[in-house]
This record gives C-alpha cells, structure tokens and sequence, in this order.
C-alpha cells in the first residue's frame, strides 16, 4: 500500500529526481545525521499551493516541500528538520496514526494521515524533544531547531494559510518548549 501512496503523491506533486542538483545537496545533508543509513533518500516535493510540510512514511522515505527548503538560510535548520522526521520514525508515529484511521477506507492513507488532530500535537512534541538529542549526537548544534522555529513563526504570523499551524501546533509554543528542553538536558553541542 506504501507504493501506491507515493505514486499518489507523485501524481498530485512535482517531485525532484533524485541526481537534481538539490536531491543530491539535501541527501548529502542527510547522512550527517547519525544512524540513519538504513533509510531510503529523501525527496524533494513541490507544491502549488505553496505549503511548508515535511512528512515520512513508514519504510522511512522522507518528503519534504521545497517552499520549507526554501525558508531555510543555514543547512543547520535543514539538518534539524530531517531529524525531527527521523524521530517519528524511530517512534513509530506513523503506525500510530495508521491505527487510528483505519475505518476511514474512502481516503488515501496520505489524506487520512493528513488530516489527522489529536494525537498528533503530542507526537510533535516528542519528536521536538528526541531531535534535539539526534543532533546532539550528531555533532550539531540543536540550538538551530530554535532558529527555525522562530523564523516559521513570524512567517505563520504573516501568513493567511493556517494548515501546517494546525497539525503541527503553534511554531511559537515549539520555539519556547525548544528553549525550554535545552535546561532539560545536558547538550554537548549546544551554543547560541
């Protein structure tokens, strides 16, 4: 079922092949992060509409849109997005969602997931806190997840497209609990 979701995806996005100049530059980025070479490439998705996500699916394939890539200046803040999907991955957020959609037959699995409350505000918040860690001990400094999420906070403010705000919760209320986290725990690599 996997493969017939992202051949979905395929059909309703643009997707960058992977020897595209940026495919190679954010796959490069990606094998940074440490105890990941088991998952697939990421890919690069664009959408008309314009809205910044980043998703995984269950075999690990990362998407991620290119209006986020975009509104990154430091391959830091790239770096700190992959790893928060790596995080759902190691957590296994997908097979969560996947449970409790599965009475919803007349969606596609990505719509399902897509449209998805509740549990999903937690599941944000623990993979905030376990990336945090991934890119400590991936040599880089989480402090650069906190610059992100200031900078998609003011553009959700300017912003009349309140979608990723929704699912993902307030990049505000991520920027402080971000903040806060770096007094929970004792990062090696954290500077500002």
């Amino acid at each position: 079922q996997i493969q017939h979701e992202k051949q979905l995806l395929a059909s309703q996005y643009i997707i960058y092949p992977p020897y595209d100049a940026l495919s190679v530059k954010i796959n490069n980025l990606f094998r940074r992060i440490q105890n990941i070479t088991h998952l697939p490439n990421v890919q690069i998705y664009e959408d008309i509409n314009g809205s910044p996500n980043a998703f995984i699916f269950p075999d690990g394939q990362i998407y991620i849109s290119r209006w986020l890539i975009d509104i990154c200046d430091y391959e830091e803040e790239i770096l700190a997005i992959l790893a928060h999907e790596i995080r759902h991955h190691k957590e296994e957020h997908f097979v969560e969602k996947t449970r409790k959609v599965e009475s919803k037959k007349d969606e596609s699995l990505f719509e399902q997931i897509k449209n998805i409350s509740g549990l999903d505000l937690l599941q944000e918040w623990r993979a905030d806190i376990g990336w945090l860690i991934d890119l400590d001990d991936s040599g880089i400094n989480p402090y650069w997840a906190a610059i992100f999420f200031k900078k998609l906070s003011e553009l959700q403010k300017k912003s009349l497209n309140h979608d990723f705000s929704f699912s993902h919760g307030s990049s505000n209320d991520r920027f402080l609990n971000t903040l806060s986290s770096a007094r929970l725990y004792d990062f090696e690599h954290i500077s500002e």
